[in-house]
């Protein structure tokens, strides 16, 4: 009969393993790119090279993402044949062990995933300037707004806009994100109210101006600091 310690031990030998397969996987995928003949990946690589960022993330996260629900899934059909070892009770609880631990390494997983093929933010000075940003006072407390892009695509379009809160100890109380096109007459620049930041989000076309209360909430402030919430 297996022991607590042996699950434990298949529990960590299993993330080391789901970690390297969703390393390598890729990996392999791009070496096998390059060993191929150019006449097979020639249009391959223009399609790669040459879309545009919003299509290069899509690509990165729709073939990721899917490589590491196969290998969880994978891990949890391991867990599982080396949980008929235990009694039935001891089995069930293992087990719900297994999916909880799971569901964790899935969100750990996912997040370099999610934040390195998102947008890469940058000239947060410039932005400011452009954008309207700066120090705001809002109920006698005043606060810093920090805008930074990623930079529009090749038609002005697409322009990735970071909006962080910063209160006056310069710590993030809110983060909002959107997207601006250049290209086009629309409105692009912050607007304040008594209680509100009011930004335009070019990527809604139904409703362009979003607005944010003021005073950052606590929702707010807890959604800035866990990945993928904010």
């Amino acid at each position: 009969m297996p022991t607590a310690r042996t699950y434990v031990t298949k529990l960590l030998l299993g993330t080391a393993l789901t970690s390297a397969f969703l390393i390598a996987t890729p990996a392999l995928m791009i070496i096998l790119a390059i060993a191929l003949p150019a006449w097979m990946t020639s249009s391959l690589g223009v399609y790669l090279w040459r879309i545009d960022p919003d299509a290069q993330t899509e690509l990165i996260r729709g073939t990721l993402l899917p490589i590491l629900m196969v290998a969880v899934i994978f891990f949890f059909w391991r867990m599982e044949k080396f949980g008929k070892e235990f009694s039935p009770s001891t089995r069930k609880r293992y087990r719900r062990i297994t999916i909880t631990f799971l569901i964790l390494l899935c969100y750990v997983l996912s997040i370099p995933i999610i934040n390195l093929s998102g947008p890469s933010y940058k000239n947060c000075a410039g932005y400011g300037e452009k954008l309207n940003g700066g120090l705001r006072t809002f109920d006698d407390q005043t606060y810093r707004i920090e805008l930074c892009g990623s930079g529009p695509d090749e038609t002005g379009a697409n322009d990735h806009i970071r909006l962080r809160i910063f209160d006056d100890e310069d710590v993030v109380q809110a983060i909002r994100y959107f997207r601006l096109d250049w290209d086009v007459n629309a409105e692009r620049k912050l607007e304040y109210s008594d209680q509100h930041i009011i930004y335009f989000d070019h990527a809604d076309q139904n409703d362009q101006m979003q607005t944010m209360s003021m005073p950052p909430s606590p929702l707010d402030w807890l959604r800035s600091r866990i990945p993928l919430l904010d």
